[in-house]
This record gives C-alpha cells, sequence and structure tokens, in this order.
C-alpha cells in the first residue's frame, strides 16, 4: 500500500515538474527578446540537463517520430559542413550555432513529451499554456507599443532590433492565433475569452503588415473546419461561409480603416492586382517580389550544381552572391534546404510531415480527436509557411512538430494505427 502510494505521488511530482518547465520554456520563448536573452539560455540549459537526466535514469530512450526526426536532421546537416569546407572553404558558423541550440532543446522537449506518463494530458497543457503565455505576450506589445501601433510595420520598426523584423515578430502571433482557434473550438469552459484573445491576436497579426501572418490563421480555419466536422456537412457549410465572411471583412476593413490600410491594406491591394495580371503600384511590394522571385531562382541554379547532397549548410548567402544577391536568406525552407544539402537534407527534414499527415488522417478516419485536428491543421499551415519562411531551426514552429509526433507514437502504437487502416 505504501509502495503504490509512493509511486503515485513520485508520478504526480514528476508531471508538476515537467509542467512547470514547460511553463518556464514557452515564458522564455515568447518574452526572452523583450527581457533578456539569458533567460531563454538558462532555461534552454535547465530543460536540457533535466531531459538528459530522465534518459539516463530510465536507462533507455523512447525513439519516437520526433527524436527521430530531430537526430536524422541534424545528421546529415552536419554532413553538409563538410561539402561547404571542401568546395568552398567556407564554414557556416553562425547557423552550425543555430542548428545545434534548436537541436538540443527540441530534443529535451521530446524527451519530456516521450517519457510522460499521460501524453495526451501534457499534450493539452502544453497548448492551454501556449495559448496564455500568447495571449499575455500581445497584451504586452499592444500596452507598450500603443503609441506605434498603425506607424509602419509593428516589429520592423515600433519594436526596434528587439526581433529584428515584422516577420520575426509575426511567428509568435501567428502560432497562439492557431492555437487560440483550436481552443475557441473545442473548448465550452471560457470560450468567449479564446474568442477574445484570437481577435487581439489577429490585430497585432494585422499590425505585422505580413500577408502571411493574417492569412495563415485562415488557412488553419479553414483545415481545421473541414477535419472536425467531417461527418457534420451541416457544420462544415455554416463554418466555411463563416470564413469566406471573415475574409471580406479582413478585406474591407483592410481598404476602409486608415490604420489597417497603412500597415496591412496596400500590400493587400497589390497581392490581388499581381494575382489578376494588373500593374502593381507600390513600390515596397514590387520591391519584395522581385526579390523573392530572384531569390527563388537563383537558389534553385545554386541548388542544381549538387541537387543530391547540396553545397553546404547555410551556404545560401555566399552562393547568392554572384548574382547580385547580398546579406539575405532564403525567404523560403524549401529552396534553402536543396541548396544546403540537396534532395538528401530535403528528405531528412520533411519526412516527418509527411508521415505525420498521413498517419493522422489515416487515424482520424477511424477516431475522434481534437488534438489530430489540432495537429493536422498546424502541420499543414507550417508547409504553406514554408513557401515564404526559412523555418528550419525556428523553434516556436517545430515544438509543433516534435510534440505531435510523440503524441502519434505514443497515444496511437503501431498496432493500434494498423487496426485501424484495416
Amino acid at each position: 500500500m505504501g509502495i503504490g502510494n509512493d509511486t503515485s505521488v513520485q508520478k504526480t511530482r514528476n508531471s508538476t515538474i515537467d509542467e512547470a518547465l514547460i511553463i518556464i520554456f514557452l515564458f522564455s520563448l515568447f518574452f526572452e527578446k523583450l527581457l533578456s536573452n539569458n533567460m531563454y539560455i538558462v532555461t534552454g540549459v535547465t530543460i536540457i540537463i533535466y531531459a538528459f537526466t530522465k534518459v539516463i535514469m530510465r536507462k533507455k530512450i523512447v525513439l519516437s517520430y520526433g527524436f527521430r526526426w530531430q537526430v536524422m536532421f541534424a545528421f546529415f546537416s552536419s554532413l553538409t559542413l563538410f561539402q561547404s569546407v571542401l568546395f568552398y572553404d567556407i564554414l557556416a558558423t553562425s547557423h552550425l550555432y543555430v542548428l545545434l541550440t534548436s537541436f538540443f532543446i527540441l530534443i529535451s522537449i521530446t524527451f519530456i513529451f516521450d517519457s510522460s506518463r499521460d501524453i495526451e494530458k501534457l499534450v493539452k497543457k502544453y497548448l492551454l499554456y501556449f495559448a496564455v503565455c500568447g495571449t499575455l505576450f500581445a497584451i504586452f506589445i499592444v500596452v507598450t507599443e500603443w503609441d506605434s501601433l498603425g506607424i509602419g510595420r509593428l516589429g520592423s520598426r515600433s519594436l526596434g532590433d528587439k526581433f529584428g523584423t515584422a516577420t520575426a515578430l509575426s511567428f509568435y502571433t501567428i502560432t497562439t492565433t492557431c492555437v487560440l482557434i483550436w481552443f475557441s473550438f473545442v473548448k465550452k469552459k471560457n470560450r468567449y475569452i479564446y474568442i477574445a484573445a484570437t481577435m487581439l491576436l489577429m490585430y497585432l497579426n494585422f499590425m505585422t503588415g505580413g500577408r502571411k501572418a493574417v492569412l495563415l490563421p485562415v488557412i488553419f480555419l479553414v483545415v481545421f473546419i473541414n477535419i472536425h466536422y467531417k461527418h457534420r456537412i451541416r457544420y462544415r457549410i455554416k463554418w466555411l461561409a463563416y470564413t469566406v465572411g471573415i475574409l471580406f471583412f479582413i478585406y474591407y476593413i483592410s481598404l476602409n480603416f486608415q490604420i489597417f490600410y497603412d500597415v496591412f491594406g496596400y500590400r493587400l491591394v497589390d497581392t490581388i492586382d499581381g494575382l489578376l495580371g494588373r500593374d502593381i503600384s507600390g513600390s515596397e511590394t514590387i520591391i519584395s517580389n522581385t526579390q523573392r522571385e530572384m531569390m527563388i531562382r537563383y537558389g534553385l541554379i545554386s541548388w542544381m550544381k549538387s541537387p543530391l547532397i547540396g553545397n553546404g549548410f547555410g551556404l545560401f548567402q555566399e552562393l547568392v552572391k554572384e548574382y547580385g544577391l547580398y546579406r539575405t536568406y532564403a525567404h523560403n525552407n524549401y529552396v534553402d534546404l536543396l541548396v544546403s544539402g540537396g534532395v538528401v537534407l530535403i528528405v531528412a527534414y520533411y519526412w516527418i510531415h509527411v508521415k505525420l499527415i498521413t498517419l493522422m488522417l489515416v487515424i482520424r478516419k477511424k477516431s475522434i480527436d481534437d488534438l489530430l485536428d489540432f495537429f493536422i491543421s498546424m502541420t499543414a499551415v507550417i508547409l504553406v509557411s514554408d513557401f515564404f519562411t526559412t523555418s528550419y531551426y525556428l523553434i516556436i514552429w517545430n515544438t509543433f512538430i516534435v510534440i505531435s509526433g510523440s503524441y502519434v507514437f505514443r497515444a496511437y502504437p503501431r498496432r493500434t494505427f494498423e487496426k485501424t487502416r484495416k
């Protein structure tokens, strides 16, 4: 009796420590650029030590999809460093530092979830804490930057060099918006709070001026509706109609409210004109579109120099200099990985996305699981976002992939999946 109680107490204690570390991790992830980089480093090191200690004490490693993905990608990325030195006598140390930092933190997060006694509970807690931290982050931004909202793109001007660019800031607002949309649908308790928080985050998405910052949450919503209500046609029609209304509302306020037009609306108009084959009037949009086209075109040319194994990790900036592009990154995850490590590296990175979506869709045919609905929708958003962003080192994106890998691997063992597929 006493032994059983001791075991239960130990499980509870371990679960509490896991949750506490997740809270600290997420808080530092959202606020480290606004407060202190040291906080993020200390938190990361603490999580790494704790996670590896758990592995040592258990004397085994759970080879979940998330773990395999990170190890495989880090391994092949490291191999490409030899290519960069051998072919070009360049070692992209900054990229190596970013990769290794992300690798150890993501592996540690994976260890925590893989060793959890109740994976479903821990994943839901993670999403809840993510929503809370993201909302607090949004409130902090609105309060401290109120006088700057609407004057230039939030992140590139009003927040100075803390984030570097509006795009970097939007990573935080996009992901939080998606999590809040999910909670708004699946949670009846406090639903209106989640909806209000979603509206606040969408406001910040507008203020970043990023087209994808506004449209990616809408993509999440559309994918989620079609999966969540796949057997309820009436609800799908209802919410898709609402989504069309939301898009019209976005279009209307972007053109008719000056504060939105000056930051986001003019870019939306230029995008629509470009899609319709009309002349684009905005010089900023023309420059942005031209640069992206050049980066993709010259990136693919650089990739074809070594299509199978690439040219070397992080060498996109160096290789495109011969085409007149300086101090820039690919703005496209697919192109960056192809240039760095060719077909080998892009397969090492994206196999888990294909694997997880395939598994989750098959399982979802027989099961009702709100978490699967979230992870399918979020993975779809990430795959779309990667056409416009270099994201292989972004922890705030990749935690969703490794956690979904842990969840599918633990909650739906292979034998369960095989029965479901049959």
